[in-house]
């Protein structure tokens, strides 16, 4: 890391920062001293591991129009006893519902 290599050559927007090698990477260096939130790297992981879109509703819902399916991770379970549980239920599939 930081050596020379004749099959890389690095690109001008990389050559900016800085007039050398040394300089370059403490310019680099310094764009990610930043402290992230703990709340904000668990949401990117999250995101990331589970294949979610990450950003504000409204991105979310203007990207999910625009490929025309669903972005959000779709609820489980529930409360099978209770009544709001059953009756939803019955409407979305009346033939699937069994009351034991």
């Amino acid at each position: 890391m930081g050596e020379p290599n004749q099959l890389v050559v690095p690109h001008e927007l990389y050559k900016q920062p800085g007039k050398n090698s040394s300089d370059r990477r403490e310019a680099y260096r310094d764009l990610f001293s930043v402290n992230v939130p703990r709340k904000t790297v668990d949401e990117i992981r999250e995101a990331t591991n589970k294949s979610w879109i990450l950003g504000s509703e409204y991105f979310k819902d203007m990207i999910e129009d625009k490929i025309n399916r669903p972005l959000n991770p779709r609820a489980r379970g529930g409360d099978r006893k209770s009544e709001k549980f059953k009756k939803k239920s019955i409407e979305s599939d009346p033939i699937d519902f069994i009351d034991f």
